[in-house]
């Protein structure tokens, strides 16, 4: 599980999951509120959240998030987790 404490934008770097190879061709990132509701999407693997919904500071618990990817070559993955946020 992940966690990132939100301070400001400024100091508080994105939730990115983190690859070790360039040759993405399809990439989509979601958090997940724990009853469901989508609070952040993304299909630019450089994009990560910050902790907060159409600019306001969501409040601290654990997130889920779904990233599906593909790699040159080969099938689409998809993998998830947790991610808590802290204030």
């Amino acid at each position: 599980m992940a966690s990132f404490r939100w301070w400001h934008v400024i100091n508080t770097p994105p939730f990115i999951p983190v690859f070790n190879c360039e040759q993405i061709t399809f990439y989509n990132l979601q958090i997940y509120y724990r009853w469901g509701n989508l609070m952040f999407e993304s299909r630019d693997k450089d994009l990560g959240w910050n902790g907060k919904q159409n600019g306001v500071i969501l409040n601290p618990g654990v997130y889920v998030y779904v990233m599906e990817y593909k790699l040159h070559n080969t099938d689409r993955k998809v993998k998830g987790g947790g991610v808590t946020l802290i204030r």
